[in-house]
């Protein structure tokens, strides 16, 4: 009897584990759709980051597939096959994405949406026909697309922040440069043309190729002939004859300027060594005549400017600056030009306002940025405090995944050492089990094809009528027959009293015949 309990035990404990296991199967997708019709989508992926094998296929939502197996290509991208439902037919508006479905987790989703007409365009080329029809079973396409990670494009902002940063700031001095340019452009026209009585101050430096002589000695140098407290040029000598710009007719009578310069009576180069020209009427300082003639013995080095050179220079510098003012008269004589210009300078401290206003508008977008985040930060700070309890979580579940296969083990340890003659016993069960099917087939074959009494009852009608009516006669019978054998036990019992009553007590008797009187 307990070998029998044994053996219904292990029977029941081995379809138990046979059933536990077909129940993990279908609960971890071995075979999530054994029941359902499918058909095969390879698509090509760049890259499939996130996607695992049974990772569900969506369409607005609705799951109507799963990724089936993921193969990495060596030359670069990823191809997925796609089992999806059959129920559920797309055409090829809608194409496969890869985007983002949980922030904390970091998983990703793959998802079927409708494309825009252009897009479709792009992808399919001349073969926008296929736009209308729908996905064929095994069919192939490699246009899947994956959408970048949200965090990986504001850490990728950057550099892009940084050069925008820069170019604000460029914007800013170039603007501040515009506007100094512009001042003195206003200053400069309204000293030409008589607006502002008061020009600007000259500079204090020398044009180059100019030597830097002075009237007042040689002790002095160009610096202190130069600047001054005042920031002006010191005055020069008496004797020296000013450059005046005069008007002349011409033959055309067209009015024209030219230079009237008196510097010295001889024109020509330095005078031989140790002479000393002056012009007529003046009496130039001595140390002016050693800074224009060499001196005694020295001989000019090639290279040095002359006095005619330099007074060349100064021509085709004052015929330049002449043709330049002629220009800037012959532009601000226009009334609509000068209109336009006063125009332009008054609206331009608005540009500024205008400039000034963007700049304060960049700086809140700047500071909307910052926010933004900041509330990343928080986000993350978020994600990191789920991810620690999620490994908390999991490595208590971890924990007792390996107390409950410790105790499964502990468990199964004896099943293990018997298993060969545990399976031998199932198998005898089996074989048993398979013999009596066989016996129950062979009996239910030959009640249902022979002309026996159960086959004849269940379709002789007349058969079951006459076995009715013997089961109520036996019925009549029985109920009559029922007092006769009361009678019949009572009789007994009053024989089994006294038998005297009958006269046979002697025969009844134990006592041997012939043996006498008691």
């Amino acid at each position: 009897m307990d070998e029998n309990k044994l053996r219904f035990g292990v029977g029941v404990l081995v379809i138990a584990a046979i059933g536990i296991g077909v129940i993990l199967t279908f609960l971890f997708g071995a075979f999530p759709a054994i029941l359902n019709r499918e058909y095969t989508l390879t698509v090509y992926f760049d890259s499939a980051e996130g996607i695992n094998t049974n990772s569900p296929v969506l369409r607005d939502g609705v799951k109507i597939g799963r990724v089936s197996d993921i193969q990495l290509r060596p030359e670069g991208g990823v191809l997925l096959t796609l089992a999806m439902d059959a129920q559920h037919k797309m055409t090829h508006q809608y194409i496969p994405q890869i985007g983002i479905g949980s922030l904390i987790t970091g998983d990703s989703k793959l998802e079927f949406r409708k494309a825009e007409p252009r897009e479709l365009e792009k992808l399919l080329g001349d073969d926008l026909d296929l736009v209308d029809r729908t996905y064929s079973n095994e069919e192939y396409f490699a246009y899947g697309q994956k959408l970048d990670d949200p965090f990986s494009l504001l850490f990728g902002m950057e550099d892009e922040m940084r050069s925008t940063f820069r170019s604000i700031r460029g914007a800013g001095d170039a603007v501040k440069d515009i506007g100094q340019s512009i001042q003195s452009l206003v200053r400069d026209v309204r000293g030409v043309i008589g607006i502002d009585p008061t020009p600007a101050p000259p500079p204090t430096a020398f044009p180059p190729g100019v030597p830097r002589q002075s009237s007042i000695g040689m002790g002095h140098n160009a610096s202190m002939f130069a600047t001054t407290t005042q920031h002006r040029m010191m005055p020069g000598p008496s004797w020296a004859r000013p450059v005046s710009l005069v008007s002349r007719s011409s033959a055309d009578s067209s009015s024209q300027y030219a230079i009237q310069t008196v510097a010295f009576a001889n024109q020509n180069q330095f005078a031989p060594p140790g002479s000393q020209v002056v012009p007529p009427g003046t009496m130039p300082p001595r140390s002016l005549q050693q800074g224009l003639t060499p001196p005694v013995g020295t001989q000019r080095t090639a290279g040095q400017p002359t006095l005619l050179d330099l007074q060349n220079e100064a021509i085709e510098t004052l015929e330049e600056l002449q043709g330049a003012i002629r220009d800037a008269r012959s532009i601000l004589g226009n009334e609509q030009i000068r209109r336009g210009l006063t125009d332009s300078i008054s609206r331009f401290p608005g540009v500024l306002d205008q400039a000034t206003d963007t700049l304060k508008t960049t700086q809140k977008t700047f500071d909307s940025f910052a926010d933004v985040g900041k509330q990343f930060e928080q986000v993350g700070s978020v994600a990191e405090q789920a991810l620690n309890e999620l490994k908390t979580t999991a490595g208590d579940t971890l924990e007792s995944f390996q107390a409950t296969a410790k105790n499964v083990e502990a468990i199964t340890e004896p099943i293990g050492r018997r298993s060969e003659e545990l399976v031998e016993q199932v198998l005898r069960s089996l074989a048993n089990v398979d013999n009596a099917l066989i016996q129950i087939d062979t009996f239910g074959q030959t009640l249902n094809s022979s002309d026996g009494t159960i086959k004849r009852l269940l379709e002789d009608d007349e058969l079951y009528y006459e076995i009715r009516r013997t089961v109520e006669n036996i019925e009549a019978a029985t109920a009559r027959v029922r007092p006769i054998l009361d009678d019949v036990r009572v009789f007994t019992d009053k024989i089994a009293r006294d038998p005297r009553q009958l006269g046979v007590r002697g025969a009844l008797g134990k006592r041997p015949t012939g043996a006498g009187l008691k």
